[in-house]
Parts: C-alpha cells; sequence; structure tokens
C-alpha cells in the first residue's frame, strides 16, 4: 500500500468549476481501489484543466470517511478575530517560500496583520531555523486544506508531546544528530518528545512531475501507519525524519544551480505527511535525513541566501520539532469544541500567483476573499479568473507581500481597498422602483371592491427560488414550468402564501380590513391595502407601516371632501415609491388616478388633479409636490427611477 502520483486532463464543464467538479474527475481516475490525499491543478486554459493527484493504493474497496473532497460550507464569517490563512505549496519552485523557509519574514509581515495566521511547514521550515511567528498556528498542508473545506476545526494548544519516527540509517553518526536535535529541544524549549526507531526505510523517492512539480513515491505508507497504530496513544503529534532518494542526475543539477531548478525533496515529503495526517488525524511533519556524513562534511562555498539554513544545518530536524510543539489539535466531529478555529472564522487566504489546489477552490466556494501575490512566481500555470468569482467573493491581486500587509490590514480595519486609491470611482446609484416580479402583474392582481363589512384579504405570493433572491423578472428562463414564471406571463395565477409560510419567511399574515362604514371613508383601498402590504414585507416594512399606518388613521376620520382628496393622493404618492401599481378603483379616489406604470414596466405621465379637486394643504402634500413617485404638474413627466 503505497502513496503514487497520476495525471489527468479534464475539459471545462459549461457552468462553474469548482469542488464538485473536480471531486467527479478524481473519483474516475482514481477507481474504488485508490483514494485521493493531494491534489492540484497544475495549468488551466479555456478549454480544460491539467490537473495532478497523489492516490494511496488502499486494499480496501471503500473510500475513507475523512475524504478530501468533502465540502461542507460555512455559515457567514466570524467578525472577530482576524485569522488568514497563507500558503505556499510545496514543490512548486515558488520565488518566495520554495527553497530553506524563505517564506519566514512574508509569514512574520502578514501575522503582524493578523489575531491568528494559518499556515503550514513548508512557509517556515528551514533545516534546523524555524522562526514562525508567535501567533501563528502550524498546520499540515491536508488539514489546513479540510479547513478551508469546512470538515475540520482547529484548537490551538499550549504544548504537544511528540512521537518522533525515525528511520534506520546505515550510519549512525547521521542517526546520533537526530537524537541530539530532540535533546537539544527538550532541553530548551521543555517540550515532551520520545524517539522510536523504524524496522526498515520507508522507500521515499522524489521525481519530477510532466509539469515540473516535485513529486514521487512513497512505498512504505502502509507499514507506517500500522507502526503507529500499534503504539500505546501517549503522543499528540508525530515528526518523521528519513531518507528520500534522489536520482543522482536531479541532485547535481539542483545543487549546481539551485534557484533555477525546483527543490526535488520537498514533494514526496508533503505526499507522505498529506496521506498520515488524514489517516492518522493528528499533526505530523517530515524533515530529511543526509544521505551520508560525507555528503554532509563536503565543504560549501557562499550560497544564495535563500539557501543559507541548509547550508549551516545538520540534522535537518529542529525546525519541524518547534512547529510541532505548538501545532493545533484536530477535531473531525461537530460540535466543535469552544475555541476552535473554524471555516467561520477564516478571513482571507493568500496564495502565489497561478496556485490552484482544493484551499483555493474551498475559498472560492466559501466566499472567503483571497489575495493573489504575483512576485511569487512559480510552475503553476493558472489563470484564477477562469474559476469565475462570483458576485461578493472578492479576488484581491497585488504585486508584492508587502502590498499584501496592506490589504489584510484594510480587512481587519474595516477599510474597503478602493476608498484608498485613486482614482475614486462614482458612488453608484440604484433604480428607487422595484424589480416587476415583486408585485403581482396586471394578469394576476385582483381588485376586490370595497367590503361592507370584515373581510380577510390574501396577498398573492410568488414562490420560486429567484423570486426568494428578488432576481426573478418577467420572461424568468430558469424554468418554464414555474407557477411564478406563469404568472408573470398572465398564464396563471401565483400561488397563495398560506399564513404560517408567510409568518416563516417574513411577509405578514392576511390582513383584516375593517368595516369602512357607510361612507366608504374608514381605510384604504383593498387594492391599496393589497400593494403595500405585500410591499412592505419585501422592502422597508417598518417605515412603510408607520407612513401608510397614520395616513390610514387620518383617513378614517376625515369627512371633509378637500381634506380626503389630498389624504388618497398622499396615500397613492407614497404607494408609488415602492409599488408598481395603486389601487384606482377607490372611490374616494380621483377618477384620472391610474396606474403608475404601463404593461413593460415604464412610467407612465401622472395627469394633475383638477383644480377644484386639489387644494392647498401641508407643505409635504403642495400641488405639484412630487412624493415618492406621486404626480406632477400638467405636462411634465416624472423621471423614470425616482
Amino acid at each position: 500500500m503505497g502513496i503514487t502520483e497520476m495525471q489527468f486532463t479534464t475539459p471545462h464543464p459549461e457552468g462553474s468549476i469548482g469542488v464538485e467538479f473536480f471531486r467527479k474527475a478524481a473519483g474516475v481516475i482514481a477507481g474504488d481501489l485508490r483514494y485521493p490525499v493531494r491534489f492540484v491543478v497544475t495549468r488551466s486554459t479555456p478549454e480544460g484543466c491539467e490537473c495532478e493527484l497523489a492516490v494511496v493504493d488502499s486494499r480496501e474497496r471503500r473510500r475513507p470517511r475523512n475524504d478530501i473532497f468533502i465540502f461542507r460550507r460555512r455559515h457567514g464569517r466570524m467578525p472577530e478575530p482576524f485569522v488568514a490563512v497563507m500558503i505556499v505549496p510545496t514543490g512548486i519552485g515558488a520565488t518566495i517560500g520554495g527553497h530553506a523557509g524563505d517564506a519566514t519574514p512574508a509569514a512574520r509581515l502578514l501575522a503582524a496583520c493578523c489575531d491568528r495566521l494559518v499556515l503550514h511547514p513548508n512557509v517556515v521550515n528551514a533545516s534546523d531555523i524555524n522562526e514562525m511567528p508567535a501567533n501563528a498556528l502550524y498546520v499540515e498542508g491536508s488539514t489546513l486544506c479540510r479547513l478551508l473545506m469546512g470538515t475540520v476545526a482547529l484548537a490551538p494548544t499550549a504544548g504537544n508531546s511528540v512521537l518522533l519516527l525515525l528511520e534506520p540509517h546505515v550510519e549512525g553518526r547521521i542517526r546520533d544528530l537526530a537524537v541530539n536535535a530532540v535533546s537539544a529541544a527538550r532541553a530548551s524549549y521543555g517540550m515532551e518528545c520520545e524517539i522510536a526507531i523504524l524496522n526498515r526505510p520507508l522507500g521515499l523517492t522524489a521525481q519530477y512531475s510532466p509539469s515540473g512539480r516535485a513529486g514521487g513515491k512513497v512505498e512504505g505508507f502502509q507499514y507506517v501507519c500500522d507502526f503507529v497504530r500499534k503504539r500505546t496513544r501517549t503522543y499528540d503529534a508525530i515528526a518523521i525524519a528519513s531518507t528520500i532518494q534522489c536520482a543522482p542526475a536531479l541532485r547535481a543539477a539542483y545543487l549546481a544551480q539551485p534557484a533555477a531548478h525546483v527543490n526535488p525533496w520537498g514533494g514526496v515529503a508533503a505526499m507522505l505527511t498529506h496521506a498520515l495526517s488524514l489517516a492518522l488525524e493528528v499533526p505530523v511533519a517530515h524533515a530529511p535525513m543526509a544521505d551520508s556524513w560525507a555528503a554532509l562534511s563536503e565543504g560549501v562555498d557562499i550560497v544564495d541566501p535563500r539557501f543559507g539554513a541548509e547550508a549551516v544545518s545538520s540534522a535537518f530536524l529542529h525546525c519541524i520539532l518547534k512547529g510541532l510543539h505548538r501545532s493545533p489539535q484536530i477535531y473531525t466531529e461537530r460540535p466543535w469544541e469552544p475555541g476552535c478555529i473554524r471555516a467561520e472564522d477564516i478571513s482571507c487566504l493568500v496564495i502565489p500567483d497561478g496556485c490552484i489546489g482544493l484551499p483555493t477552490l474551498a475559498a472560492v466556494e466559501q466566499g472567503i476573499p483571497i489575495v493573489v501575490v504575483r512576485e511569487n512566481r512559480n510552475v503553476m500555470d493558472n489563470d484564477l479568473e477562469l474559476f469565475r468569482f462570483a458576485r461578493g467573493r472578492r479576488l484581491e491581486v497585488v504585486e508584492n507581500y508587502v502590498e499584501a500587509a496592506g490589504v489584510l490590514a484594510a480587512m481587519r480595519a474595516g477599510v474597503s481597498l478602493e476608498s484608498v486609491r485613486r482614482p475614486l470611482t462614482s458612488t453608484k446609484i440604484h433604480q428607487g422602483r422595484s424589480s416587476p416580479c415583486n408585485l403581482p402583474t396586471p394578469n394576476t392582481i385582483t381588485t376586490p371592491s370595497v367590503p361592507a363589512s370584515p373581510a380577510v384579504i390574501t396577498t398573492p405570493y410568488v414562490d420560486c427560488e429567484n423570486a426568494r433572491r428578488g432576481e426573478c423578472r418577467p420572461g424568468c428562463e430558469v424554468d418554464p414550468e414555474c407557477p411564478a414564471r406563469a404568472a408573470l406571463e398572465g398564464s396563471g395565477d401565483p400561488p397563495a402564501l398560506p399564513p404560517d409560510e408567510a409568518t416563516r419567511r417574513g411577509h405578514p399574515p392576511a390582513a383584516t380590513v375593517k368595516d369602512p362604514g357607510p361612507a366608504g371613508q374608514a381605510g384604504l383601498s383593498p387594492g391599496l391595502s393589497e400593494v403595500a402590504e405585500r410591499q412592505l414585507a419585501l422592502d422597508d416594512k417598518r417605515a412603510m407601516e408607520r407612513a401608510l399606518g397614520g395616513l390610514h388613521a387620518a383617513l378614517a376620520e376625515v369627512s371633509n371632501p378637500d381634506d380626503l382628496h389630498r389624504l388618497s393622493w398622499a396615500i397613492a404618492a407614497l404607494a408609488g415609491t415602492t409599488a408598481d401599481y395603486v389601487g384606482a378603483d377607490d372611490p374616494r379616489l380621483d377618477p384620472d388616478l391610474q396606474r403608475i406604470y404601463d404593461e413593460d414596466g415604464h412610467r407612465r405621465r401622472i395627469p394633475t388633479p383638477p383644480a377644484d379637486k386639489n387644494p392647498s394643504g401641508p407643505p409635504c402634500f403642495e400641488p405639484g409636490h412630487v412624493v415618492g413617485g406621486g404626480y406632477q404638474p400638467k405636462g411634465t413627466e416624472q423621471a423614470e427611477g425616482l
């Protein structure tokens, strides 16, 4: 039972590309006898995606319970604390973070702008050096991925007990270096750490994939799982130190010009730690061991600063011991423990340019803002714009990590990024008129006559997914059989909203209209009441209730014809601010008052009441004064959208 890598290409679907699309594609490629532990999109074009998948050859014909492709959508976002995630994938030759802990300064900068910074070992591992920020969470890549997917939570801890799995080395001095590194960590950190020496090598072999990424194969995965499971659980995290076999040509090319090549050893180590963390549900990290004492003792010239940590190290183990000492614990069962870091707590994701894997796909679907750093170039060839970021799901592209820190600081402070950039765009002004589908249409509304006794008016209700989002319209093409669409086009009646559904959806239940009295002067016309109630539920219910309620109470006590006419026009004007139609059948309203909108949704000319029916009144209702879409002086036309 080993770990290998597979490559496949998939065409772009007609819909959006997301986790579910790649889950199905990976399932077809892996089959029944393999399960995936690591996934990456290496190249994307408008025609399709080239992908690489690390899989475990399983002896059981079933997928593990903790599949990396399981996705659970988060429910909103917690405003505090501000938690950012920083990723520099292993084995992609990143300009910053692709060598020996050289992304640590960037991590420290970003951490200064956050309450918590979640990162993975490749960001800060620098052989025998680890200077990760104090507020950082050191999380293995597979666990970090599942955190963004919403399937695990992380519980920060004061300190872990670490178990070191040490591969038997043919040279005892190399093994002694690892033992001394553990002793130094115990003496200087005060950490708890035990060593368990394996009975055989793990069989890690480094290779390059067709895309240029560092990968390889692992032969001893099942042996390591069985070895750990047989031990009594006295540890909180697992460190692994082993050799990694590498072809002499690859090794020589990398050592000769390390800046021009991808580090060949990191990719296969990441495959092992992803698989172990997924199988054992504990933090895991790997450190390489020197092949021989002779290779370790070779003279070292002055090297590129990014490789300086390797040049001064011997055991290459100290970085993972320090990281695992404070690595958070993994929780997979809900409800999460108090204080856990969940997907809902993630405020943003920071990645190098072109990197698309499950963390990026999960962030897109979770609505987590993504900050892309162009300066951190690598061998990945992807355009994130092809992945169709939906409205409100932000993609911020910056030149370097200094700009990325500014973006995080703005997010944390609640400052709009466009407000600190120039030119500043014009303020957006939305039309005040509601969408035509928010109210019954001319073909579906029935205006009853004024009742002579108490009656119940049921508000028609258009119930469909688009209507609930306020995005449907006449001629909606979403579903030809949709009753709402049929009603909007005049071929049917919208279903009435049941009282219990009205309460659940936030719509007012059926309204009772009081007896208007012998003169018909006690309340709004049924049509106007129906429209007002419908719109109150969709827009500003409380404000409209107060305004219409006050006018309703005044109208009930009016007997003077001039006052009655003035109030009726005020009601029509107020309803016109949010309603597409006003009742025209009330005998107390002016007969010239017609529907504000015609059949095509355009505003009609609204006639001015005759002079003898338009007495002077209070300033807000004086002749010719426009009140939220009311009448205008004769010969003028009201501007659309006012």
